[in-house]
């Protein structure tokens, strides 16, 4: 299987005239307009071997990095170059051996093999050692799988500094059914002028220095604005929780939405002509659970509650570092 392999990216190799004109020779694996993929030989030199020990190989090449080789003995050699993306995972998929399968998933590549998976190293290659009187490959080198999980300890820490905020936050949104009114809503955002209200009616909130418009709150908080609201939500200054309230619920995804007013305002478009914009006011009705989620986001990113873990190799599992 392998040796089957070799041999058919060495008959490739020598029948694919190279691209003339090229100053570093080129010999497209498929299409020759597509020079980005190539057939390649390649001397290659195991560890712990002298220089005149190497072997030719050969194999396929995507811009810079010899993805598939395959070494005269049916062993062969995968990397990624530390590219993975979609496109690195499908070429090496087209190129390894029938009875593989690349892919990649959770931000890794990874080759399928047996009832194992394995990720593809991002530095060295990744070696399948061929044996050829069971006509299977063993992988020598297994990429060592470090997990980040989350440390119990150190989020229970963290969660309690919260209790007396989120205890408010549950107790406000039980009486209110859910809803948060425009009227505080108000009175804590920032105004509607200088930038402080978007194209969607929602608001901006002021946190210790930094104004937070509602782009910044229900995208990915930088760690910086993360541990902003996390101080604040710690404070004990309760007169802060309404605002601190308002702020996180417009982050969350609301249950119902209801029209409190509409009014028509005066502005100039590009062309700095008069033009009149209705502005629609609403109200938001918000689950605690939801909110709760959100809270949890901005702990997670504003303190340092992970650790790692060594996993087994063999499964495909998320948050590898």
């Amino acid at each position: 299987m392998s040796l089957e392999k070799y041999n058919g990216f060495k008959d490739r190799f020598n029948n694919t005239a190279p691209i003339r004109g090229r100053s570093v020779e080129c010999r497209p694996i498929a299409q020759r307009r597509r020079d980005w993929e190539q057939v390649v030989k390649r001397y290659i030199v195991e560890d712990g071997a002298l220089d005149t020990e190497g072997v030719d190989a050969y194999g396929a090449h995507l811009y810079q990095t010899d993805c598939v080789m395959y070494l005269p003995n049916g062993d062969m050699y995968v990397k990624s170059g530390g590219w993975g993306t979609p496109t690195t995972a499908e070429f090496i998929n087209r190129y390894i051996t029938r009875n593989m399968r690349c892919y990649k998933k959770y931000n890794k590549i990874w080759i399928e093999y047996g009832n194992n998976a394995y990720p593809v190293d991002t530095v060295r290659p990744t070696i399948f050692r061929f044996n050829k009187d069971t006509d299977t490959y063993a992988v020598e080198n297994p990429q060592p799988m470090h997990q980040k999980v989350i440390d119990r300890t150190k989020i229970k820490v963290a969660r309690d500094k919260l209790n007396a905020f989120r205890s408010y936050a549950k107790l406000m949104l039980k009486l209110a059914d859910g809803w948060i009114s425009n009227d505080l809503v108000e009175q804590h955002a920032e105004p509607h002028g200088n930038g402080h209200r978007d194209y969607w009616g929602r608001r901006s909130y002021k946190v210790g220095d930094v104004v937070l418009s509602a782009y910044n709150l229900q995208g990915s908080l930088g760690k910086r604005d993360a541990e902003n609201i996390y101080t604040a939500l710690c404070s004990d200054d309760e007169t802060q929780y309404p605002k601190l309230l308002c702020m996180i619920a417009s982050a969350s995804n609301a249950l119902e939405n209801r029209i409190v007013k509409q009014e028509d305002i005066t502005e100039m478009d590009y062309r700095n002509q008069p033009r009149i914009r209705t502005v629609t006011t609403r109200e938001y009705q918000y689950d605690y659970k939801t909110v709760d989620n959100r809270i949890n986001y901005i702990l997670k990113q504003a303190c340092d509650v992970y650790t790692t873990k060594l996993v087994p190799v063999g499964k495909v599992v998320t948050n590898l570092i």
